[in-house]
């Protein structure tokens, strides 16, 4: 199951969050805290990447940082895409990675679709695009 869906921009700041759970609810603080932290941990393991490091994701996605955290009861994926852009998933951890993987591609489309091309969106501002929304509810269902 998925419970959010967050987005984060190069700078780290939180440009959207969808929750998709009723059972985990987090207030707008904790979520902001959860990809503030994130995006911390995620730069400096990026920076402690040995040089030289080949991934072994079939998505060849840029990265070199943390792409999944786990718990007991849940994960965070990280997705990291070539403009630095952050698509991070909280899941319980019986979601496995392939649903995960095809989930990304779906939001991506959709992001570059219709967020990127917008004329009226401006880069790296919180996406406050109708469509967008209402494709990532029929994406996650």
């Amino acid at each position: 199951m998925f419970y959010y869906l967050l987005i984060v921009n190069k700078n780290g700041s939180l440009i959207y969050d969808r929750s998709f759970s009723s059972t985990l609810k987090l207030s707008s603080n904790e979520v902001i805290n959860i990809a503030s932290i994130f995006y911390s941990m995620h730069a400096i393991s990026s920076k402690l990447t040995p040089p030289g490091y080949e991934k072994t994701s079939e998505l060849k996605l840029e990265n070199g940082g943390i792409e999944v955290m786990e718990a007991n009861s849940m994960r965070l994926v990280c997705y990291q895409t070539l403009t630095k852009i952050k698509f991070i998933f909280v899941t319980d951890y019986q979601t496995n990675m392939e649903k995960c993987n095809e989930n990304y591609r779906k939001i991506y489309d959709v992001y570059s679709d219709v967020v990127a091309k917008n004329p009226n969106y401006e880069l790296d501002m919180p996406i406050r695009v109708a469509s967008f929304d209402e494709r990532v509810k029929e994406i996650f269902g």
